[in-house]
């Protein structure tokens, strides 16, 4: 996108930490049909980061990315058994 400093700066500014494609769909699925959604994004790239050497680092850090896999499925985990967010 020709304004995606914009954009991004935008959204920052109203608290969004970070987005990505997959997910969207996924919370307008969990809506239509009333159901709660969870996604938990593995981030490469900080906001205002360099996006090349944030995925030419991911690409050569197999073991960051596993870590970071590690963390992300260890934070679902611990969201979906805590009996303190049940509705």
């Amino acid at each position: 996108m020709d304004d995606n400093a914009e954009v991004e700066a935008f959204w920052s500014k109203k608290g969004i930490k970070a987005d990505d494609m997959e997910s969207g769909i996924l919370m307008v699925i969990g809506r239509l049909r009333g159901m709660e959604t969870l996604s938990i994004l593995n981030n490469v790239v900080l906001y205002q980061g360099d996006l090349a050497e944030g995925v030419n680092s991911l690409v050569n850090s197999a073991e960051l990315v596993a870590a970071g896999e590690r963390a992300s499925l260890l934070a679902a985990l611990n969201i979906l058994t805590d009996t303190e967010l049940e509705a």
